[in-house]
């Protein structure tokens, strides 16, 4: 054999099984498919639970709690005009027919009368308490600072009036925001309205102040906003003998304030 063969011979020796090797390298190598990024059928998936007290969790349970909660008795109303006479303490007040009385929920609220909409139901209050609740201009501030401006479109600031009806002085307050929400002893607790309006009055001249309150989804209450103006303009006393309140009683303790 010729030196030049000889050489082109262990050339060949050297490179075949070098190459044999990269190519058997290459096709022993598993397919790579989706199946084994993907669980068998039949087979367990990840435990996808949120462990309590996460920070995840936490999430949640806000989310949760931001939720609308669910409208009561929520329908459509278109107020007659009709009212009847409802006497609380001497005091008479034209409530809407539609209006219906329902049993005060605490020895704080003289009456509470159940009012519909297409917001679900909201209850407007009537609150006396011995020595005033802390004066008629202070509970007006308060009830303000009870509804912030919405989180979305073009605040309003609240409507405050003031007249007068025969020997009774009446403030008023009109408020349209977000309602934070808020529990008072003896009354289940009010949640979150995003879309609130609240109306409410201090009525003074008859004894104790009393002061009315309604606070609710702003689509009920925009149907009976201009209800609740007559009803404070149409309010009357009757003589109640030997209990009429035309002197309030002195108040033994600080009272609380009408809600």
């Amino acid at each position: 054999m010729s030196r030049p063969t000889q050489i082109a011979a262990l050339l060949i020796t050297l490179v075949v099984p070098s190459t044999l090797a990269c190519n058997g390298s290459t096709e022993n190598e598993p397919a790579k498919t989706d199946a084994a990024a993907k669980p068998a059928e039949g087979e367990a998936k990840p435990d996808l639970k949120i462990p309590p007290g996460s920070l995840q969790a936490e999430v949640v349970k806000h989310e949760e709690m931001d939720a609308a909660p669910a409208k009561v008795n929520a329908r459509e109303v278109t107020p007659s005009g009709e009212t009847r006479k409802e006497v609380v303490e001497g005091l008479a007040l034209a409530v809407p027919a539609e209006w219906e009385r329902a049993q005060a929920r605490s020895s704080m609220r003289k009456a509470e009368f159940i009012v519909p909409g297409p917001g679900g139901d909201v209850r407007m209050v009537v609150y006396r308490f011995p020595g005033g609740a802390g004066g008629i201009s202070a509970n007006i501030e308060r009830w303000k600072g009870q509804i912030a401006p919405p989180t979305e479109g073009e605040a309003k600031e609240p409507i405050a009036k003031e007249l007068e009806v025969g020997n009774l002085r009446i403030a008023s307050v009109d408020a349209v925001g977000a309602f934070a929400g808020q529990s008072m002893p003896g009354a289940p607790p009010q949640p979150p309205i995003a879309d609130a309006r609240l109306l409410a009055a201090a009525i003074e001249g008859y004894g104790d102040a009393f002061y009315f309150k309604m606070v609710g989804e702003a689509a009920t209450i925009d149907v009976w906003a201009p209800a609740f103006a007559t009803l404070l303009e149409d309010l009357t006393t009757e003589s109640t003998g030997a209990s009429d309140p035309t002197t309030g009683a002195p108040a033994d303790s600080p009272a609380p304030t009408p809600g």
